[in-house]
Parts: C-alpha cells; structure tokens; sequence
C-alpha cells in the first residue's frame, strides 16, 4: 500500500476527528472531547511519521501519545516541542477513560471547556479524590499549530465539501 495514500487518509480522519472534537467541547460533551482530541492529535502524528515509517511500526505504538510525541520530537528535532509535552501528558491521560471502565470504577472529574482556566480543577478542589482529566481548545489550537507548522499540513486543502457548519468547528490555524 502507498504511503502517500495512507498519509492523506490519516490526515482527512484526523481533521474529522478534531472538527468533532472541537464541537463535543463546545457542546459540553465531556465525556467523549477529551478522547476525539486525543484520536485526531494521534492521527496527524501518525500521519508525519508514516513519511519514513512503515504502516505497521505506527499501528505498533497504539494509543500512546506519549511514545508517539516522543518519536515525533527525535524525528523533527526543534527544542520548541518541548514546550507541548504538558498538554501532551495531560491528553494521553484520556485515553485510560475512552471506555468507561475506569470511570466507573475510579470515578472521573472532567472538565473541557473552549478557553484555558485561570485555575485548575485542583487548585479550585484541593480535596477532591476521583482522577482528574482537564483539556481545552485553546490549548488543543496551539498543539494543532505546532504540528501544522512541523508536518505542512494544509487542512483546507481537505475541507472543501465540508458544510458551513463542519467549517466552524474547525481548529483556529494561525497563518504561518
């Protein structure tokens, strides 16, 4: 199979996921944004890679967007990477709850929302026990710049039959 081809249908899905995601957070969809950011930031990592790796070797990292961000930084090589591996951390935490296992069994206190907080849940509920898992699309626009600006990416170029609506949940891409 090309690679080329594969490359292109990640990045289609990624976008998918992450206009999804954009509109599950704006919707108050708590349970599911956190996990549709997380699947359209892996797709797009995936899709840089597939430039020198096989099909196979990105299926072989799975989920984990840790080893994933970290494959990416010894292949781009820019210290400003470095700079994403908070929000980084913070997303890979959501995929333990993308089945509600452990929700059920741990409990969870989730909390998207479109702009960054001033304080963390934490800070706000120091006594608070369940597992917290805290995303926003703030910081999910700036990880999307970052990888846009390392990977190429024109996300318009995909977007074309998308209607108005798809179109507004798009991630805010900064003119690089």
């Amino acid at each position: 199979m090309n690679n080329d081809y594969v490359r292109v249908r990640y990045v289609e899905l990624g976008l998918q996921y992450l206009i999804a995601a954009k509109f599950a957070t704006t919707s108050r969809l708590h349970l599911i944004a956190g996990n549709l950011y997380h699947h359209g930031i892996e797709i797009l990592l995936k899709s840089y890679l597939l430039k020198t790796y096989k099909l196979a070797d990105t299926k072989n990292m799975c989920h984990n967007l840790l080893k994933i961000w970290n494959v990416i930084k010894s292949e781009v090589r820019d210290p400003k990477l470095d700079e994403f591996d908070g929000i980084i951390q913070e997303l890979d935490r959501f995929e333990k709850i993308r089945y509600p296992d452990k929700m059920v069994t741990e409990g969870a206190a989730i909390l998207t929302g479109t702009s960054r907080p001033t304080k963390t849940f934490a800070q706000i509920n120091p006594n608070h026990t369940e597992p917290i898992y805290e995303m926003n699309s703030e910081d999910m626009d700036q990880i999307i710049n970052c990888i846009v600006a390392f990977t190429g990416i024109n996300f318009q170029s995909y977007t074309g039959w998308y209607d108005e609506i798809a179109k507004s949940f798009m991630p805010n891409i900064e003119k690089l």
